[in-house]
């Protein structure tokens, strides 16, 4: 990626007269997102994706667009968001798309924006959402000590598992006060916790979600520092099986929003759906399935 002195991206996005998915870019088609086959692949252009009309299309895989199925993709889901509030930020927005919908039968707890941990579920969906801070360091807000739960704990202590169960990991921007010594230790110790849960449930996927760029304000708040952490997350958690590394570096450096460490939305919507691509890779091929079938049906009849 090209940057200018200030370290913008010089490459101007959104004013693409044609999507370039539409030419023959690429020799061979991309393989659908799937967790068991497709991990941490590079893509053939040795780019990661581009954004095209607000919408993220990955040059790693084939998503599945969830843009607009969010909610059928996650019935019957229990989801564990361990880490900061950039994680925080898909358990909020998922929330909010259930809100939209004016679904009933909702029950939060504690949904205060802050270090700590919540919860939430829908009984008509079936879908239960726990969100639980990293743990230490924490360079953003008091907590009681009793909120305090690491990662690797968090992972061992859970009774839930399965393929309807999804762990959803992040951790990076809290980290830019340690050395790489410290990161690498503590990811390790997360990587030894996951394969302790495949051990006896070696179905459960795992999507970890590397660091978001953001907008400079100290030595210690630096995209330099933040892209060198970025580079252990990969060295460490890089080929476990059913474990994605869900690349969001490059789609928040890429946005015409900007840098922002907190993106909005647009971001936050595309870097979801492409996880949820790996979770729920054939969901919208059954969804368009059962609408032509439908549509056969009313055809025939008239």
């Amino acid at each position: 990626m090209a940057l200018n002195s200030s370290g913008r991206s010089l490459i101007k996005v959104g004013n693409l007269t044609s999507h370039p998915a539409s030419s023959s870019c690429l020799s061979k088609p991309l393989s659908q997102c799937n967790m068991g086959k497709i991990r941490n692949a590079e893509s053939e252009t040795g780019l990661p994706g581009y954004y095209y009309n607000n919408t993220w299309t990955s040059l790693k895989c084939r998503t599945t667009e969830y843009r607009d199925n969010i909610l059928g993709c996650l019935r019957n889901k229990t989801m564990f968001f361990l880490g900061d509030s950039t994680i925080r930020q898909w358990f909020i927005f998922i929330i909010e798309q259930f809100e939209q919908h004016k679904l009933q039968s909702v029950i939060k707890d504690d949904m205060g924006f802050r270090m700590g941990k919540d919860s939430w579920k829908s009984q008509e969906y079936n879908l239960s959402m726990h969100y639980h801070h990293h743990g230490f360091p924490n360079r953003i807000s008091l907590v009681p000590t009793t909120d305090v739960h690491y990662v690797a704990n968090m992972i061992d202590s859970l009774s839930s598992h399965g393929t309807n169960t999804v762990y959803f990991i992040s951790t990076g921007a809290h980290f830019t006060i340690t050395n790489l010594d410290f990161y690498r230790n503590r990811l390790r110790g997360i990587k030894d916790a996951i394969y302790r849960l495949h051990e006896h449930s070696p179905d459960t996927p795992i999507i970890i979600k590397s660091a978001n760029t953001r907008e400079p304000t100290s030595t210690d708040r630096s995209n330099w520092y933040h892209e060198e952490l970025n580079t252990v997350l990969y060295e460490e958690m890089s080929g476990i099986p059913n474990v994605v590394l869900v690349d969001v570096w490059n789609m928040t450096t890429g946005h015409s929003s900007g840098w922002n460490i907190h993106p909005p939305n647009p971001v936050i919507e595309n870097e979801i759906s492409l996880a949820l691509s790996f979770i729920c890779p054939k969901g919208r091929k059954k969804e368009k399935s059962k609408k032509n079938a439908k549509n056969r049906h009313l055809k025939n009849n008239s």
